[in-house]
């Protein structure tokens, strides 16, 4: 298993740094207008293009339906509930009521 997981990162890292790649990066800046699409801020120089379809074999499919651009904060906490949400979807109910008693509980 971690022969086969080393080759799909070369073979990823290799097409991260591809001039295709780098030009199918700003090509969703602008299709996206330029936002983090979920927080709704603008991208920083250092955001990341989020593969939503994460295997191997569909790595390399540049579709505007299968990317999201997020700033690196944004992305990091994406792929953090994610682990979690595949076993367990209620994570995002449970995360929204903690959410909702910390703006209840901050409001003056």
């Amino acid at each position: 298993m971690r022969v086969k997981n080393q080759k799909q990162k070369s073979i990823k890292a290799e097409f991260l740094k591809s001039l295709k790649w780098k030009r199918w990066r700003y090509i969703l800046v602008d299709y996206y207008n330029n936002k983090d699409c979920i927080t709704n801020k603008p991208l920083r120089p250092r955001f990341n293009v989020h593969h939503l379809d994460m295997r191997e074999e569909h790595y390399t499919i540049l579709k505007e339906e299968r990317f999201r651009p997020l700033n690196s904060d944004t992305h990091d906490c994406v792929h953090f509930l994610y682990r979690y949400y595949k076993k367990d979807p209620f994570i995002i109910d449970r995360l929204r009521t903690i959410l909702d008693l910390m703006v209840k509980y901050n409001e003056d």
